[in-house]
């Protein structure tokens, strides 16, 4: 009878765990929907609020070129106003054809994941002038200290890379 009563809570501690594992990353929503309020200031070219969906340091890689690192929030400001005055900033509106969001890991816990998007950009009369491919890489942190841990565990998404890719690859 001892023996069962020994082994009744590691069973059950067992299927505790089994339970926890079986949990799959949940924010596919959350991360969307920062993705999506990106796209809104990118397609206004508001780029202070661009800004604000990337970590301070992040890395932008364009065609095949070096990737760029950005340290500064000045740095990305600067590399930002050069594109708004560049041919490739002339739409009106970005209209995202395809979404896929890839979690790094499968768990409620993941921190790193990926937005594989392919867009469209029009113009004023709503027609396409220019398709593309970009992998966004999110990342969150953890709250350390403060009334914020104990609401929330999590940071907001952040991107911390950003990849061009042609469309067909």
């Amino acid at each position: 009878m001892k023996k069962n009563l020994l082994f009744i809570p590691i069973l059950i501690s067992n299927l505790v765990i089994a339970q926890e594992e079986k949990q799959a990353f949940d924010e596919y929503e959350d991360v969307e929907r920062v993705f999506n309020k990106y796209l809104v200031e990118v397609d206004k070219k508001n780029i202070r609020r661009m800004h604000h969906y990337f970590n301070d340091k992040c890395t932008l890689v364009f065609g095949s070129g070096k990737p760029v690192v950005l340290n500064t929030k000045e740095e990305f400001i600067n590399l930002f106003n050069i594109w708004k005055r560049s041919p490739k900033a002339e739409f009106t509106r970005t209209r995202l054809d395809k979404i896929e969001i890839l979690p790094v890991w499968d768990t409620p816990k993941t921190r790193l994941c990926t937005v594989d998007a392919t867009y469209s950009r029009l113009n004023g009369n709503g027609e396409v002038i220019g398709t593309g491919r970009t992998l966004y890489h999110l990342m969150r942190h953890k709250y350390f200290l403060g009334i914020d841990r104990i609401i929330r565990k999590y940071k907001k998404w952040r991107i911390y890379m950003m990849t061009d890719l042609d469309i067909d690859s």
